[in-house]
């Protein structure tokens, strides 16, 4: 029994250390939409000023849909709540960050 509770409570050290990402969901206005020949989509906003961030490619209805909204998003001038799992904060992201969730305000 001695060497489960040790086993446990080196465990909960163990998680206790690692860095926690909560996400974070942004109101962002899109700034610019980039259309690549490699493929893929890019896009200039609030948290991606900088660096331009990227669209999910990994299934194509999934980046049909979201260009489609972040470019009516970006025609009315409204905007759209991205969701960011790395981020603590609406600050910043790293280059080709990609959110996970998209919603048109």
């Amino acid at each position: 029994m001695t060497n489960l509770r040790q086993s446990a409570a080196a465990i909960t050290l163990l998680c206790a250390s690692l860095p926690s990402f909560a996400g974070v969901y942004c109101d962002e206005i899109i700034r610019s939409l980039i259309v690549h020949t490699n493929g893929r989509i890019y896009f200039k906003s609030d948290t991606c000023s900088k660096n331009p961030c990227q669209l999910p490619n990994n299934l194509p209805e999934v980046q049909k849909a979201a260009f489609a909204l972040m470019l009516s998003a970006k025609e009315m001038n409204k905007p759209v709540t991205l969701y960011w799992p790395h981020l603590t904060s609406c600050t910043e992201n790293s280059v080709d960050a990609i959110p996970e969730s998209f919603a048109l305000n």
